[in-house]
């Protein structure tokens, strides 16, 4: 029984391996876009603007 899902297991291991990789790119987009956000307000605060 191994040997016929054997293939389909690699597959799925394959997937999950892909999304997670493309989850973790995503949730640096996201704090890439919310530092673009909040670094303009810290540095007015700041004096550096």
């Amino acid at each position: 029984m191994r040997n016929t899902v054997a293939p389909a297991l690699d597959r799925l291991d394959e997937t999950i391996a892909r999304l997670a990789l493309k989850r973790n790119a995503l949730r640096q987009e996201k704090i890439v876009e919310e530092i673009e956000v909040i670094l303009p307000s810290a540095m007015a605060f700041h004096g550096h603007g």
